[in-house]
């Protein structure tokens, strides 16, 4: 029994069968496009991720006298955006950095009091301050031979807390002295948003 062989269908088939194999292959194309994006992306971000430590220093001077300072330093690959720097002492939410130095030293008026005169230096740092990568910031330096003493005892009952963000807004909250910061949501109520164990999902 002889068979006649449809040419026409034979063709048919193959350019169907050609149409969804490019299909599939366009399909597989832009799922891999769209994964190396996304690493790219990925990449991107990671590229300009800060990382923030909060430490304290000490020594002695230039001028013979002992100081002491809280360094803001970013360990990370990018800049850190400051959203909030914050310190609380003995419970008490302070106003400014000069607010706790002159809650160590009793009051204002006391502090004015004391002779010689300490060095006490603030550099600003709240809402839009800058920390370049491997950067430093000093958002508070006292020199003076025995409240550089009292500042030292007093971190003990001190609480910093600083929250920060990368260009993407990618942000990280550091709840105390130290260099391991938390990867956070958002830093709005940063005390109490949610860690995110992978920041990028």
């Amino acid at each position: 029994m002889k068979y006649k062989v449809n040419v026409d269908l034979i063709i048919a088939l193959a350019a169907m069968l050609t149409a969804v194999v490019a299909v599939v292959v366009a399909v597989v194309q832009t799922n891999i496009m769209r994964e190396e994006a996304e690493v790219e992306r990925q990449h991107v971000r990671l590229s300009v991720m800060p990382s923030i430590g909060l430490y304290f220093s000490n020594g002695q001077g230039d001028n013979g006298r002992p100081f002491i300072q809280i360094n803001i330093v970013n360990e990370g690959l990018g800049p850190a955006i400051i959203e909030d720097f914050s310190i609380t002492y003995n419970g008490d939410a302070m106003q400014h950095q000069r607010h706790w130095i002159e809650s160590v030293a009793g009051g204002a008026e006391q502090l004015g009091q004391l002779t010689p005169a300490p060095e006490i230096n603030n550099s600003y740092s709240g809402r839009g301050r800058i920390v370049p990568a491997g950067g430093t910031l000093n958002p508070i330096y006292v020199s003076h031979e025995t409240l550089a003493e009292s500042i030292g005892e007093a971190l003990r009952d001190t609480k910093f807390e600083i929250c920060v963000c990368s260009f993407y807004g990618d942000c990280q909250r550091l709840l105390d002295l130290g260099p391991m910061p938390e990867p956070v949501a958002t830093c709005e109520n940063y005390q109490t948003a949610d860690v995110l164990k992978d920041r990028f999902e």
